[in-house]
C-alpha cells in the first residue's frame, strides 16, 4: 500500500459552502481505504479519496476494492479506472432514504450526475440509452436477488465497520460504473453517507484532470441533492 500511495499526488484542501451540510471542507484523506471519522464529519467536513489507475494496478494493489465490482466491468483489458471514496453527513433522517426516494428518477439523476429516465418495466436508462440498474434494500439484503450485488454491498460494509450499523444501501450499476451508498443514522436528523465509486474513464483523461472533474462533479451533486 505504501508504494501505491507514494505514486499518488496530493491535492490541497478545497473549501466550499453547502446549505444543508453547513460549512463544508473537502479534505483529501490520501488513502483509498481511509477510516471514516463521524465526529469530524458531523462538524461539516467532507472526506474523500480519488485515484485514477490501470485496472491491473487496482487489482494488484487493492484487491478488496475489486470485490465491489458487481458488474465485472473492471475485467475490460487495458481499462483505466477511477476509484473514489467519499464520506459526509447530511441533515436528513435516515428514513428519508426510502424505497420511494430511491426509485425517483429525478433523485437518482442528482446523486449519479447523469440524467436518468424510468422505462415502462420500471428500470432506468441514461442519456446514452444504456441500461441502469438500481438496487435498494435495508441492511438485511433480503430483497436482493443478485448474489453479485449482495456480495458488493457486503464488501463495502466490511471496508467500513461503521456501515455495519447502516439503515440502508443503494447500489447503482451502469455499463461502465458502479456506485454504492451506505446510509448510517447518527441522530434523528443526521445521516452519515459513505460512498464508493468505480468507473472506467477515457484514456485521454489524465489523473489530474480526473481529480478536478471528480471534485467539481461531487460539489455540484451535493448542492443539488441536499439544498
Amino acid at each position: 500500500m505504501s508504494n501505491f500511495l507514494i505514486k499518488t499526488f496530493v491535492l490541497s484542501t478545497l473549501l466550499i459552502s453547502f446549505s444543508s451540510i453547513a460549512y463544508a471542507q473537502f479534505t483529501d484523506k490520501k488513502d483509498p481505504l481511509f477510516k471514516v471519522e463521524a465526529d469530524l464529519l458531523s462538524e461539516g467536513e467532507v472526506h474523500f479519496s480519488q485515484y485514477t489507475m490501470k485496472g491491473s494496478t487496482l487489482e494488484k494493489e487493492l484487491p478488496e476494492i475489486i470485490e465491489l465490482d458487481a458488474g465485472k466491468f473492471l475485467n475490460q483489458e487495458g481499462a483505466t479506472i477511477e476509484l473514489a471514496k467519499t464520506a459526509y453527513v447530511v441533515n436528513k433522517p435516515v428514513g428519508f432514504f426510502s424505497t420511494e426516494q430511491m426509485s425517483d428518477p429525478k433523485w437518482l439523476s442528482q446523486i449519479t450526475g447523469s440524467e436518468l429516465k424510468k422505462t415502462e418495466n420500471g428500470d432506468f436508462v441514461n442519456q446514452k440509452k444504456e441500461e441502469v440498474k438500481v438496487f435498494f434494500d435495508s441492511d438485511d439484503l433480503s430483497n436482493l436477488k443478485s448474489s453479485k450485488v449482495v456480495h458488493s454491498i457486503s464488501q463495502s460494509k466490511k471496508l467500513d465497520p461503521i456501515a455495519l450499523s447502516g439503515f440502508s444501501t443503494v447500489l447503482i450499476q451502469m455499463k461502465k460504473s458502479i456506485q454504492i451508498f451506505n446510509h448510517i443514522p447518527l441522530s434523528p436528523s443526521k445521516t452519515l453517507i459513505i460512498s464508493y465509486q468505480l468507473s472506467v474513464v477515457e484514456k485521454s483523461i489524465s489523473g489530474q484532470g480526473s481529480r478536478k472533474k471528480f471534485l467539481k462533479d461531487t460539489e455540484a451533486r451535493l448542492k443539488a441533492t441536499y439544498p
